[in-house]
């Protein structure tokens, strides 16, 4: 399956090939179980890699087959099925190139689509700011691996909902104050971070002044 989903992203430039993928309801439904339900993190890995293949080149030419590729995004950021972790593939890094795959098309999705996007983005950032803000042990320091880029990718996608007509109902009061847990967070003299994930923590964490800024101005 794996082999599979690269030779298919091979394809995706071509525009007979994509159409035929996206254009079929089967097609769509599989990749949606295979990037959402299955328990093995390298077959996930694989449709969500196969997915942001076909995106940029579907986005403005087929707005509902957009729509129904974004959807596959979400069915993945959102799955509660277990995952079977490694090393080099765990939650985050599936979640973060999900929401890498949204932030491309955004603007080329429904204005319902994009709200159902904002909204999701915006209850996993919540829910990421909770993982390390209030547990801090390291005891989970494996699951939290690849938190900073993902965290970055949240709330790069949080900006491009400024100036939606919908964005009050994304930047709600939750949501805000996990704005300023995370700036509190990164800036606690006790928060150890790795050296590596500096860069992305920090861009993170000028994402949240800039839409503090721009909310409640």
């Amino acid at each position: 399956a794996v082999s599979a989903c690269l030779l298919l992203s091979a394809m995706a430039p071509t525009s007979i090939a994509r159409q035929t993928l996206v254009q079929d309801e089967r097609f769509v439904r599989s990749l949606s179980s295979l990037a959402g339900d299955t328990s093995i993190a390298e077959l996930r890995y694989a449709g969500l890699k196969l997915v942001s293949a076909l995106l940029p080149y579907v986005a403005g030419e087929d707005k509902a087959s957009t729509d129904k590729l974004c959807e596959v995004l979400l069915a993945a950021m959102t799955s509660e099925h277990k995952l079977k972790q490694t090393v080099e593939l765990n939650a985050n890094l599936l979640h973060s190139t999900a929401i890498a795959g949204i932030i491309v098309v955004f603007d080329y999705l429904s204005l319902e689509q994009q709200e159902t996007a904002a909204k999701a983005v915006a209850n996993h950032f919540t829910k990421t700011v909770k993982t390390f803000t209030v547990t801090r042990s390291t005891s989970k320091q494996a699951l939290r691996a690849h938190g900073a880029h993902l965290c970055y990718n949240l709330t790069l996608s949080l900006l491009l909902v400024r100036g939606k007509e919908f964005m009050d109902d994304v930047f709600t009061q939750e949501l805000m104050k996990s704005f300023m847990n995370i700036i509190q967070w990164r800036h606690d003299p006790k928060t150890a971070l790795d050296k590596s994930d500096e860069q992305a923590w920090n861009a993170s964490i000028s994402n949240c002044l800039q839409i503090l800024s721009l909310v409640l101005w």
